[in-house]
């Protein structure tokens, strides 16, 4: 797997896991968590219940600029495009892109 500049994954939590043979474009986040809560009175308060691991299969490509959000499965060999903000789960061989990120083709 290779990781370009600008990375950052925060694992409040859960997990980030990160499987063999990527490729991770520059300024890519991965988040496992909202890290607060949306009310006035939740706003400083982070749990263990509000975060979702999130999972990034093999062969998995990712532009650059990408966010993906907590409790998302990316697919074995799918490409996210640049400036995609991933948001629900990407099967597995398709091109996804967006914001949110929606399937936009398969891969040949």
């Amino acid at each position: 797997t290779w990781i370009n500049n600008g990375f950052c994954a925060i694992a409040e939590f859960s997990s980030i896991t990160i499987g063999k043979d990527c490729l991770i474009g520059a300024c890519v986040e991965i988040l496992d968590s909202d890290f607060h809560g949306l009310s006035i009175e939740q706003r400083g308060v982070s749990k263990p219940e509000w975060t979702r691991p999130v999972t990034i299969s093999d062969s998995v490509f990712i532009g650059s600029n990408v966010k993906i959000m907590k409790g998302v499965t990316i697919g074995y060999g799918s490409v996210i495009a640049n400036g995609s903000v991933v948001v629900g789960d990407v099967p597995a061989g398709v091109i996804a892109g967006g914001v949110p990120a929606k399937k936009l083709g398969d891969i040949h």
